[in-house]
């Protein structure tokens, strides 16, 4: 495992801490799950991070803090904390998987 990879994981275990800080099920576990792949050394992890970047109802969409209640949409009071770090893991996320990516795709 090169040392790219060791900061992706780190990288994305603050970022499934900040998931489940907020109790984002779905994001956590897809973040989880490719944790898990590149623990075991498999390129699938960065596929399945890369993946969840662009579309409608992508991971980029993602907005953290806001709950409903009777039918509103509300912010919680540190929703705007939240969003921050959310922003700047998932930039940082994307950019080391497209890192690896590139590295890989240059030595196969």
């Amino acid at each position: 495992m090169g040392p790219k990879t060791k900061l992706l994981i780190a990288e994305l275990e603050e970022l499934i801490d900040l998931l489940e800080s907020d109790n984002e099920k779905h994001w956590q576990e897809w973040m989880r799950s490719a944790r898990d792949s590149l623990l075991k050394s498999d390129f699938t992890g960065v596929e399945k991070i890369l993946s969840s970047y662009g579309g409608m109802g992508s991971f980029n969409d993602l907005i953290l803090g806001t709950y409903a209640s009777f039918g509103v949409i509300k912010n919680s009071k540190h929703h705007v904390m939240l969003n921050e770090q959310l922003v700047l893991h998932r930039e940082k996320v994307r950019e080391l998987a497209l890192e690896i990516k590139y590295d890989h795709q240059t030595i196969t």
